[in-house]
């Protein structure tokens, strides 16, 4: 045979063949990879959208927890700022150098916060920081409970509270002279000292700071009746002052901080014993202990509605009374009753009367604003 027809023969033969079987090769590795494509491409999506789903997971969760740390935060926000029932912080005592002290904690468990996704809690840390600061750190937890798969969010807020501006404010920071300036924002209400020898003495503080010294024999001011610092069955208003009173011993003695006539407010402090919200010439509307020490005190009166209170160093003694006070055309007496009598022995200073009822926190604020010393007056007086 020709040696070329052999080789056409071969060719054709096994060229057809191996032609066959390469072309199914190639197909069948054509849909291995186009399989490959698609299923890569399928777990690739598969896995995207898993991913995808557990990140949508965890930031809703995020988000519920740093939700529920919001509620807890604004409820407590509440209860130290907007209301008139017994403070958060009652027995906070820390010097003004300080750093501040821990003063209210909800701990774990906390407090449950039902949402649509579930329960959560909060957690809950108040600090008090000198002068009239607050810090709230709130702690969100959800699930609640749920260990190392709980999310936690942590939100906090500082804040200072100062006291509103009084309508009658007496600094006695004059040092001198036969009256008393008014500071406050409402018309000026001056006080005039008694006649010698009935006048108060003038005390030098520290600085610009003076007080007024008062003998407990015959000593007092007096300021003109005014509609500012007279208040009637439906006023609110507050009253504060510092006060400094020598230590007593054997029965009580009665002394008047201020009076306003009869069936008007009336401020008392009975050594040794306690400081006593009074309706002049009818009696007592609420009382706290008063310490017998001879120091210097921050005092506060305040009346909304039934509710009265009075505080010795940002610490209140709450109460009710169904007594309500009269308008009176008496002047304001500062230092003994209207009428004479009841001698203050001691020393005044920044004397403020408001036209509203002092939330505990704007108390606590008064405290800590006086000038030069966030805690008061440390000079001796007399």
């Amino acid at each position: 045979m020709h040696p070329d027809g052999m080789r056409i023969f071969f060719t054709n033969r096994y060229g057809r063949i191996s032609s066959h079987g390469t072309e199914t090769g190639v197909a069948l590795l054509f849909v291995v990879v186009i399989l490959s494509a698609i299923l890569s491409i399928s777990i690739g999506i598969f896995s995207l959208v898993m991913g995808e789903l557990r990140i949508s997971s965890e930031l809703t969760r995020s988000f519920v927890a740093a939700y529920i740390a919001d509620q807890g935060l604004e409820r407590t926000h509440y209860l130290d700022t907007a209301t008139s029932s017994p403070p958060l912080c009652p027995t906070v005592d820390f010097n003004p150098v300080d750093e501040g002290e821990n003063c209210y904690s909800i701990p774990f468990p906390g407090v449950t916060v039902s949402t649509p996704n579930g329960d959560g809690c909060y957690m809950i840390q108040v600090s008090k920081f000198p002068p009239a600061t607050t810090e709230i750190i709130s702690r969100g937890e959800y699930p609640c409970g749920a260990g190392d798969f709980a999310v936690r969010r942590a939100i906090f807020i500082r804040y200072k509270i100062a006291a509103p501006e009084p309508a009658a404010r007496w600094q006695f920071d004059a040092g001198f002279g036969a009256s008393v300036a008014d500071s406050g924002n409402a018309p000026p209400n001056t006080g005039t000292l008694a006649s010698a020898p009935a006048d108060p003495t003038w005390r030098i503080l520290s600085g610009s700071n003076s007080a007024l010294y008062f003998d407990g024999a015959n000593d007092y001011f007096t300021v003109p009746d005014e509609a500012s610092i007279d208040f009637g069955a439906a006023d609110e208003f507050s009253m504060a002052a510092w006060v400094r009173v020598p230590v007593g011993s054997g029965s009580p003695v009665s002394r008047t901080l201020m009076d306003k006539g009869l069936n008007g407010y009336r401020i008392r402090i009975h050594t040794p014993g306690n400081l006593r919200f009074v309706k002049s010439g009818v009696g007592n509307l609420v009382q706290a202990l008063y310490p017998n020490d001879g120091q210097w005190h921050h005092i506060a009166a305040i009346k909304r509605g039934s509710a009265v209170a009075v505080y010795v160093d940002r610490v209140g003694t709450f109460g009710t009374t169904a007594e309500t006070l009269s308008q009176t055309p008496s002047n304001l007496t500062v230092g003994a009753d209207s009428g004479g009598g009841r001698y203050l022995l001691g020393c005044v200073e920044e004397l403020k009367i408001w036209r509203n009822a002092l939330t505990d926190a704007e108390v606590s604020a008064d405290y800590y604003s006086y000038p030069e010393n966030p805690a008061g007056p440390t000079t001796p007086c007399p």
